[in-house]
């Protein structure tokens, strides 16, 4: 767990904290790699950047406004990257921007069952299934997919990074991730535990499963991303991979 900042010591010092009131779970690298930061701030995201290549593909879900993360990773790599979002403000901002070939934007999410959901945005900032009483927050429903659909709609087999920042929607998706783990290089998920009342038996439930197919190499210091490679990968570099051409979704 890299502290570059004082700021990170402070993110470190309220995970710890959480960690000992029990409000969290306390987890370590268990692996260590050469990393690199794609993105800025709270867009960023650390990644092995040796297993990465022209050919490699990106499912990126939870995009948000900031996807100085994904156009970083095709900037460095050409590789194609598929961004997925549901809340229509982030949605319309992205779809007036002048975005590269390689960046592909899907108008739905990821989701334990192929079906139309319900969500919920706090002052149009991010999208939820869960509940909310604040008078900015309004609902909007939103089309979810399966890995399983998604991967076989654009016609992958094989995906270099899948990153989730999907506010708290990443513990139902667990059971399919581990299901489909040899099609998954590096995983990078933000948990958002704190978002439920028994959140950290959920995030300690949800890493006992994925242990058995990933190894975790990076926290950040605030304890909320983690990175994960999956354990049929060597230290080496894994070369090229057979990608399938994406079919329009």
């Amino acid at each position: 767990m890299a502290i570059k900042s004082f700021e990170d010591i402070k993110q470190r010092a309220f995970y710890i904290r959480r960690c000992i009131l029990g409000r969290d779970v306390w987890v370590r690298p268990k692996r260590h790699y050469r990393v690199r930061t794609f993105g800025a701030g709270d867009g960023s995201w650390v990644l092995r950047d040796d297993l990465l290549n022209s050919d490699s593909v990106v499912y990126s879900f939870g995009l948000g406004w900031d996807i100085s993360f994904d156009l970083e990773l095709i900037e460095r790599h050409g590789c194609n990257v598929h961004g997925f979002e549901l809340l229509p403000s982030a949605l319309q901002d992205l779809e007036q921007r002048d975005l590269p070939p390689n960046f592909h934007l899907h108008s739905y999410g990821i989701g334990p069952e192929d079906r139309v959901e319900r969500f919920q945005s706090e002052n149009g900032g991010y999208a939820s299934m869960n509940s909310s009483d604040s008078p900015q927050s309004f609902s909007f429903d939103a089309e979810t997919r399966k890995l399983s659909t998604i991967l076989e709609t654009l016609g992958h087999k094989y995906i270099d990074v899948l990153k989730m920042d999907i506010e708290g929607a990443e513990f139902s998706l667990v059971d399919e991730i581990c299901e489909h783990s040899e099609s998954i290089g590096q995983l990078l998920i933000e948990w958002h535990q704190r978002m439920f009342p028994d959140g950290t038996s959920m995030l300690k439930e949800a890493l006992e499963k994925l242990r058995r197919h990933f190894d975790l190499y990076y926290v950040s210091p605030r304890g909320f991303e983690h990175s994960y490679v999956s354990n049929r990968i060597a230290a080496k570099p894994v070369g090229n991979r057979s990608h399938a051409e994406p079919s329009p979704a």
